[in-house]
């Protein structure tokens, strides 16, 4: 036997809506007794729809609609036109009536036990006999036939259901069905295109075809076959056909021998999908499909309008627009992130992680904003950050960092203020090193100088073991020319703790200035300078370092390349004029009287 899908194919010829137990016994007792002459209810107890031949569907699977020009079948659920005068049912609704109730008591068995298969049989047998137009039963039994492997009396039984009901479509793709197992492949193949043609929802009949491709090693010549069915049909073809197609080929493609790579996988649905998703009204399951798939190929821009035109038909989904919002972050839109973002917020703001990736996003737009000087713009994200997070030090901090780039260091003293107030429980991090910088950096531009030893001896006594606050604090006392021994150790003991640090070189190099050291400083501050690639304020060391040892040539030149680096430095041009005027006196001084 060829080798086929065979629980697929089973579950596409037939659907059903659900498992059923054999708890059920009393109902299938009762069903029998009743003679089912209360169909309709029963039926929609049960949850079938015995009306146009479709009784129950499988999950997700579209219901099958007869084509035009096929003519509807019988009506098998009885009602007031099957009566006779007396009240009675004619011998015919009789019978059908009969025919309803033991299709119910089928339906109602397990699957997949031998003892259960066989009663299936046997009742599936006694309802083609009472109503051979029950389309539904034929093909039920032929295809408990099939999976017993009595493949010659399923052809036989599906052969006299054809020859009664030629128009039949599901008896064609059970025909087909047949046909494969049976390994005549282009009866099948010829049998299930014909279908196809006339019922796009036949999702079994391309699955043998998609298959039989498969076993020839040309899956994607069966994949291009149903395609030209589909466009041949035009608008008459739902979304579901094409989203039928494209599961299909997954399966198939994934159960071969020599599967076909994921990336021509990819390639091979994405124009299936992007017919599904042509079709109107459209569908936000299709429109998702297809932004997966755009995603997958890395093209992020397209996979984001299908999932925002998704959008527009769910506006209250929270994974959809989080999805978007995730899209819209990867392709640096970091503003439409954010309003995605605070749409979820308003919807579920207490959805687990939001707030992190909210507040990561509002960060990463504020750092880009300040790397392009769009302080404007900047302070506008962190208003909104507050005004989502207004208890969150981290924001508190960086409104801090704000409002020092705009030279409002009052401004930026209060929020500071206001991150040490809130640093407790959950936000006692708060105060780390970071903190500690940055307020130093503060207070210092703030001119409060006599603040900053005791905000550093906080920080430094808090992590005794961070080299850039052991720096601050040696430089400052170097700068106030105090406590130069302690800075001197300080500065060492960071420097060993970073050795490649070039500022707290500069620093160490300082102490030893201050100390009148300047010989034991220059190799310190040179090497800084390097480190630093030239930074004005250390270039402006190595120059006193220079002048102090009687270098004043050079002394001169290093001040000159800082004031280059830093034109508006006032200190460095008065350090510059003095010394070429001492220069010059000196000689004069030196010149031979006339």
């Amino acid at each position: 036997m060829p080798g086929v899908s065979l629980n697929n194919l089973r579950e596409e010829l037939c659907p059903r809506a659900a498992h059923r137990n054999r708890a059920a016994s009393g109902a299938r007792a009762f069903l029998r007794s009743a003679g089912f002459r209360k169909a309709g209810l029963v039926l929609f107890c049960l949850g079938f729809c015995s009306l146009a031949g479709a009784r129950a569907e499988s999950a997700g699977a579209t219901p099958t609609l007869p084509p035009k020009s096929e003519a509807i079948p019988a009506v098998h659920i009885t009602d007031a036109q099957d009566r006779l005068m007396s009240g009675h049912l004619s011998p015919v609704a009789e019978k059908r009536s009969q025919a309803n109730a033991l299709y119910a008591e089928a339906l109602l068995l397990p699957e997949g036990l031998a003892g259960d298969q066989q009663q299936a049989l046997g009742l599936f047998r006694q309802i083609v006999a009472l109503d051979p137009s029950f389309t539904d039963a034929q093909v039920k039994l032929a295809n408990i036939l099939l999976q017993s492997g009595q493949l010659d009396q399923a052809l036989a039984q599906l052969q006299t259901a054809s020859a009664s009901h030629p128009d039949s479509i599901p008896i064609v793709v059970a025909l087909g069905y047949a046909q494969r197992l049976r390994g005549h492949n282009e009866e099948a193949l010829h049998l299930c295109t014909h279908a196809l043609t006339r019922d796009s929802s036949q999702s079994a009949a391309m699955r043998v075809v998609l298959e039989i491709s498969g076993d020839q090693d040309d899956l994607a010549g069966g994949v291009i076959h149903i395609e030209d069915i589909l466009k041949a049909g035009g608008s008459d073809v739902p979304a579901s056909a094409w989203l039928n197609l494209a599961r299909l080929y997954l399966e198939v493609a994934g159960s071969g021998m020599h599967p076909p790579s994921g990336d021509v996988i990819l390639k091979t649905r994405l124009p299936i999908l992007q017919q599904a998703a042509a079709k109107s009204p459209p569908n936000v399951e299709t429109l998702t499909l297809l932004a997966d798939t755009y995603r997958k190929l890395g093209r992020k821009a397209e996979a984001l309008k299908a999932l925002q035109r998704a959008c527009s038909l769910e506006p209250s989904d929270v994974d959809l627009i989080l999805r978007c919002a995730d899209l819209e972050s990867d392709l640096d839109r970091k503003a439409d992130a954010i309003r995605d973002y605070e749409k979820v917020y308003a919807l579920n703001p207490g959805l687990p992680g939001l707030s992190e990736r909210l507040g990561g996003l509002y960060l990463k737009l504020v750092f880009f904003q300040w790397d392009h000087k769009e302080m404007k713009e900047a302070g506008e994200t962190l208003a909104s950050a507050q005004a989502h997070f207004p208890q969150s030090t981290r924001f508190c901090f960086f409104e801090a960092i704000q409002h020092r780039y705009e030279k409002n260091y009052d401004a930026a003293l209060a929020s500071l203020a206001q991150v040490r107030a809130l640093a407790s429980g959950h936000e006692a991090g708060a105060l780390d090193p970071a903190y500690y910088l940055e307020s130093a950096l503060t207070l210092n531009l703030a001119g409060q100088k006599d603040q900053l030893e005791a905000v550093l001896r906080e920080g430094q006594s808090r992590y005794p073991d961070n080299p850039e606050l052991m720096n601050e604090l040696a430089y400052f006392w170097a700068d106030q020319g105090q406590h130069l021994p302690e800075a001197l150790a300080l500065s060492r003991r960071a420097a060993t703790l970073d050795p490649d640090n070039g500022p707290i070189l500069d620093t160490w190099g300082w102490v030893y200035f201050q100390m009148g050291q300047a010989k034991d400083a220059l190799p310190y501050l040179q090497r800084a300078a390097f480190m630093t690639n030239n930074d004005p304020v250390v270039l402006q060391h190595v120059g006193d370092a220079y002048l102090k040892l009687g270098l004043r040539r050079e002394a001169i030149a290093t001040w000159t390349r800082a004031l280059e680096k830093d034109p508006r430095n006032g200190d460095l041009a008065n350090r510059i004029d003095a010394a070429q005027a001492q220069a010059k006196n000196a000689h004069l001084r030196s010149a031979p009287n006339p």
